[in-house]
């Protein structure tokens, strides 16, 4: 689960919120094994037996949650700071060709924190 400010469709936002939102001792939610239902995974359903057996006997292998919102009390102090990269005029420092190298030379990654202002 991650906040309204976190584009779930961009594995580089959720990613984000996983590493700077993210305490495991409380934020990862293990749900326990054993209880009656449909499997979900590949490996239970392989392991699970014939249909006669699987039907009545499936067991949930478990699950697991993560919370990678900010805390409530403390929602301010996880504001994500952005710059202002719009007000920067790069051609003020740099030549054209310069500027053209650098993005060049740019991992999507190192993109994805510019355009953001990360």
């Amino acid at each position: 689960v991650v906040d309204e400010d976190v584009d779930i469709y961009n594995i580089e936002d959720v990613l984000w919120a996983l590493t700077t939102r993210v305490n495991p001792k409380e934020d990862i939610l293990t749900i326990c094994e054993g209880g009656f239902g449909q499997t979900f995974q590949p490996a239970e359903r392989s392991s699970a037996g014939d249909r006669q057996w699987t039907q009545s006997n499936i067991r949930f292998s478990g699950a697991m949650g993560i919370d990678a919102t900010r805390p409530f009390i403390h929602k301010d102090a996880f504001e994500r700071a952005r710059y202002n990269v719009e007000v920067v005029d790069l051609a003020k420092f740099y030549s054209p060709e310069q500027i053209r190298q650098a993005k060049a030379g740019q991992r999507d990654y190192a993109k994805f924190l510019a355009e953001r202002g990360i």
